[in-house]
């Protein structure tokens, strides 16, 4: 966070794709286990609500649920949970406040996702 400007969010949410950058990093070896935060809370809203609160994150109004984690002071991460019913599987979306660009590179951004969803398993 040595590089890390003191200016607000800018309260527009993007995926990891839409970074400068990300369209190629965020894929392959790169990919984030958002399937597997699916699976495992797939069928329960509280359970993955409960946990992100034991992080110290919030609970937000997206998606069956949704939720605000800041594994860093000015990179704040949302989690949105679809939950499974009989048509569509679960699914899970991950979304970076869009000023993250300008505290930390493209691989610590992934560094910060990557930890955030581990922490959540």
């Amino acid at each position: 966070m040595v590089s890390a400007k003191d200016i607000g969010l800018a309260r527009k949410l993007v995926k990891p794709n839409s970074l400068k950058g990300g369209h190629h990093f965020f894929t392959g070896t790169h990919e984030l286990p958002l399937g597997v935060i699916a699976g495992k809370y797939g069928a329960s809203r509280e359970a993955f609500v409960a946990r992100a609160v034991e992080l110290g994150g919030k609970s937000i109004r997206y998606g069956d649920a949704g939720v605000e984690l800041y594994p860093l002071p000015r990179i704040p991460i949302t989690v949105i949970l679809w939950l499974s019913d009989d048509e569509f599987p679960a699914r899970a979306d991950l979304l970076f406040d869009s000023s993250c660009e300008l505290h930390v590179a493209l691989d610590i951004n992934w560094s910060v996702a990557m930890y955030t969803l581990l922490s959540m398993l």
